[in-house]
């Protein structure tokens, strides 16, 4: 069965798990600069804990560098009306166009510099996290190809259809890529990665690989 999420007690904050949360936000500041969280867990059953302690974890962080966004992915893409998900990429967008990407010229000289990133988070980092994040570079791509004027401004990539078809292709392959290392079995919601729509035919292929993944985790493969 999934295993249930446990979190420790307010008397065990000093342990080792408590005392690395900071070191590593730390870290990511002084290497990569802004930290925009993104998490995408449920809001209510066993995972509302581990999203309300994570907050708490962050907010006691009390630092400016870093910004925590939480989005119940399936909350809002319930009945496989997945629109919605336009509205995180709005919220997000703007602080993704101060972070910026790191670009240089042919002479070598530095133009712009990546001034941050978006560290974001489901159950496993495989199905919602993969989905979120192609969106996001997706968004960043667009903003570079129109900059040496490949793309014209006003022009989407989701117009170039051999394009995209390559691009969420890549992820989509990324994200199975990473699911077989993790668990022997495919990813989930790979078939709004590859199309850009859920469809009934992915949904019963994600009923089929949730049944492998269930069987290999509990009778054929748990170590992993």
């Amino acid at each position: 069965t999934k295993p249930q999420v446990q979190i420790m007690a307010a008397d065990q904050q000093s342990s080792k798990s408590y005392g690395w949360f900071p070191k590593h936000f730390d870290s990511q500041v002084i290497i990569y600069g802004k930290q925009v969280i993104i998490n995408l867990v449920n809001q209510k059953g066993s995972e509302k804990p581990l999203e309300q302690t994570f907050a708490t974890m962050v907010s006691s962080l009390g630092s400016g560098m870093i910004r925590y966004i939480v989005f119940d992915f399936h909350k809002k893409y319930k009945n496989m009306r997945w629109n919605p998900l336009s509205i995180l990429l709005d919220q997000v967008a703007e602080i993704q166009d101060e972070l910026n990407y790191f670009l240089v010229d042919s002479a070598g000289k530095v133009v712009t510099n990546q001034e941050g990133m978006f560290p974001s988070n489901c159950m496993d980092c495989l199905d919602r996290t993969n989905v979120i994040l192609s969106l996001l570079a997706c968004r960043f791509l667009q903003a570079q190809l129109q900059r040496p004027g490949v793309l014209h401004v006003g022009q989407n990539l989701e117009e170039q259809d051999e394009f995209e078809k390559i691009y969420k292709n890549v992820w989509a392959d990324n994200a199975n890529a990473g699911a077989k290392q993790y668990a022997r079995n495919c990813t989930l919601k790979t078939d709004f990665t590859r199309t850009g729509k859920r469809t009934q035919l992915g949904l019963i292929r994600n009923g089929w690989n949730s049944l492998k993944l269930y069987y290999k985790i509990n009778y054929s493969d748990g170590f992993r």
